[in-house]
């Protein structure tokens, strides 16, 4: 088993040995700790959380509260591994000293990294500022949720040229700034291995493609917790089904009078 990444800047090592690498999502406590046993090099505690684990249909459903409750009980199970906190919508728009407060809170609910959706002037500003206080950040391009969720479903980012080439100077200028990762969602894969090959941090896909550094998925969709079925995933596992299947049969035993048994009583 490799050893455990002790910061996210080992991870540009991983770039130049061309090793790729792991992160899956966590909400929970038991997840962290199956996931902190794993070769994972960092757990993500994304906004995805809102869809995923709380039923709620829009990312920005969800703010700082809700983030920091659930960074808590992953940074409970995973002893370990790096922990990183999305930065939720709302969370770092409204000014650099309400954002450094975000982060801080996300710091002390256990968090080492901290996750940034999309790009502008005012951006680059604020990571700049981030980095020089040693809090590290990850950057978002391509379809990032916060912003695009509005189109409605879903859409391939950087088709065009137009596109791919204000995808591939906003990575190198949020490079500049300081990020120490990129992850690149729902992007072409020719213009993620573009991308991978023009900047010096890893870049972490989902949906973008064979080349890009390291690959992420949200571990509900992995483990077929849920019913999404989209392209960039692959199911593992079938647990809606699977554990209908068991709890259905923990039903009928009761109701046969085959649970509890005698080796189950005291």
């Amino acid at each position: 088993m490799r050893e455990k990444i002790k910061s996210l800047e080992e991870l540009s090592l991983y770039k130049k040995q061309a090793k790729k690498f792991c992160v899956l999502t966590a909400y929970d406590f038991q997840t962290a700790k199956i996931l902190d046993q794993l070769e994972i090099e960092f757990i993500l505690v994304g906004d995805s959380l809102a869809n995923n684990f709380l039923g709620l249909k829009d990312t920005r459903e969800i703010g700082i509260e809700e983030i920091a409750y659930h960074t808590r009980a992953v940074s409970r199970g995973a002893q370990e591994t790096i922990v990183v906190a999305d930065l939720p919508f709302m969370s770092y728009q409204i000014s650099q000293e309400k954002t450094l407060e975000n982060i801080y809170r996300l710091f002390k609910a256990g968090a080492r990294a901290f996750k940034i959706e999309g790009y502008s002037k005012e951006l680059l500003k604020l990571i700049s500022k981030v980095n020089d206080l040693g809090l590290p950040l990850i950057s978002h391009l391509g379809f990032t949720p916060q912003i695009l969720a509005s189109q409605g479903k879903a859409k391939v980012q950087g088709k065009n040229e137009f596109q791919a080439q204000e995808l591939l100077r906003q990575a190198k200028e949020l490079t500049a700034a300081g990020v120490k990762a990129l992850v690149l969602e729902l992007v072409p894969e020719n213009l993620a291995k573009k991308i991978t090959e023009s900047i010096s941090i890893p870049t972490i896909g989902i949906g973008a493609g064979r080349f890009c550094d390291g690959q992420i998925l949200v571990t509900e969709d992995l483990l077929g917790r849920n019913q999404f079925r989209a392209k960039f995933i692959k199911n593992y596992l079938n647990q809606h089904e699977e554990s209908k299947i068991a709890i259905s049969s923990f039903i009928r035993e009761v109701q046969t009078d085959k649970f509890p048994k005698e080796e189950n009583c005291f």
